[in-house]
């Protein structure tokens, strides 16, 4: 990019020259006229050759034209999206006319693992991951072995250092690729779900731990901006004090102000914990339900309630569904139930009660109303029992049977 400013710069006072030697023709030679126009007339040439493409090509030897190839890529913040490409001549070329920071994870179609619901699952030991800045125009070369892609960058600094961070988290990867497996399986046992979740959040305790170490050795880096993002809300802030602001606004300033933004919410909701437990009197709120109308739960007072926060994102919180209309069904004279929409956009949320026939009282909590960090809820579904007095009666944290075995023994 910088040289591209540079030889504009040329170019632009070459022009100058050159009308300076028209306007006063005669005190100069054609032998200097000639050979000023012949270097305007070549650098010219070498700008209108210049490649100022943004976007990246990629050969990965095992990678062939007869394949459909997975990409996954985020514009800004966080709008991810899925998309396909193909191969021309043994080559991935993604390009892209934005002007902001885009990160792409490329996968062949025959690596993926698919959900039930058909979409793919990339696998990260075989993929490609770069981030596309404005004005650079990326080479990415490498093989396919039997335990992952390894490859190359011949792009900028960031670029060069994700390609290595990817060969030196192989190992890594390729767990986390068979606890994916495990875990979007259908009908895993539970046992198993259980084991795998554990392995997960070990997995990325160690990941977490060689970021640490990178973000302390190297404040400087971009990739220490990167790696600032993936770690957990209680260390985020005490990370982030130790990069230099030319990181902090940086390539991924956007990425840390919103990663920032979310570690204010997690130390909310730590401090929430302790109003969130049996006895204490439920915190009231106001939401907007599925009609456009403010509902609290104070005007359910004198009824047991069941909130429930979800998300149609959620896979566990779907798989519940079924049983929360059974127990609904059975029991709505004596109990409501309210369910509370998470992280969710209107269009989808309207969609799955509409699709569902969720029949109890649909709320939708949106960013200015915060009311999963009032409930201090860390993870989902969550399901909090409200009794007539508008007390807590008890906090479920995961999709069991026990939570709708409990709920009937209350109504017998």
């Amino acid at each position: 990019m910088q040289l591209g400013r540079a030889l504009r710069f040329i170019f632009l006072w070459l022009c100058a020259r050159l009308s300076l030697y028209l306007i006063n023709f005669t005190p100069i030679s054609m032998k200097n006229f000639i050979r000023t126009t012949a270097t305007v007339l070549a650098c010219i040439s070498f700008l209108s050759c210049r490649d100022d493409r943004t976007g990246v090509e990629i050969t990965i030897d095992g990678w062939g034209d007869d394949t459909e190839y997975m990409v996954s890529y985020i514009w800004g913040d966080e709008n991810e999206k899925m998309d396909t490409l193909k191969a021309d001549g043994g080559r991935i070329t993604f390009m892209t006319s934005k002007n902001d920071t885009t990160e792409i994870i490329v996968c062949s179609s025959l690596d993926c693992t698919y959900r039930p619901n058909l979409k793919p699952l990339v696998t990260d030991s075989y993929s490609v991951h770069t981030v596309i800045l404005p004005g650079v125009f990326e080479k990415i070369t490498g093989k396919r072995t039997d335990k992952g892609v390894i490859y190359d960058s011949d792009g900028v600094e960031l670029q060069s250092q994700m390609a290595s961070e990817h060969t030196n988290m192989l190992p890594l990867l390729n767990i986390g690729d068979s606890l994916n497996v495990i875990i979007e399986t259908p009908n895993t046992p539970y046992s198993s779900l259980i084991r795998a979740f554990d392995a997960h959040t070990s997995l990325k305790n160690t990941k977490d731990s060689l970021r640490k170490e990178y973000i302390n050795a190297h404040p400087s880096s971009q990739l220490s901006g990167r790696y600032i993002c993936s770690l957990g809300y209680n260390e985020m802030p005490e990370y982030a004090n130790k990069l230099n602001p030319e990181v902090l606004h940086g390539i991924y300033r956007d990425r840390i102000d919103i990663a920032l933004k979310k570690a204010e919410e997690y130390a909310a909701v730590q401090r929430n914990k302790k109003a969130i437990v049996v006895g204490n009197p439920a915190p009231d709120f106001t939401l907007v339900d599925i009609n456009g109308d403010k509902r609290s739960l104070s005007e359910f007072r004198g009824r047991y309630v069941v909130i429930d926060f979800w998300g149609t994102w959620c896979g566990w919180c779907m798989k519940g569904i079924p049983d929360m209309k059974k127990l609904y069904k059975k029991y709505n004279d004596k109990m409501e139930s309210i369910g509370i929409a998470c992280r969710d956009t209107r269009g989808k949320w309207r969609k799955a009660v509409s699709e569902h026939d969720m029949e109890w009282t649909n709320l939708i909590n949106e960013n200015d109303n915060d009311v999963a960090v009032l409930y201090a809820v860390e993870g989902y579904p969550t399901k909090i029992i409200v009794d007539p007095e508008g007390k807590i009666l008890s906090v479920s944290t995961e999709e069991s049977p026990e939570f709708y075995t409990a709920v009937s023994e209350l109504l017998d």
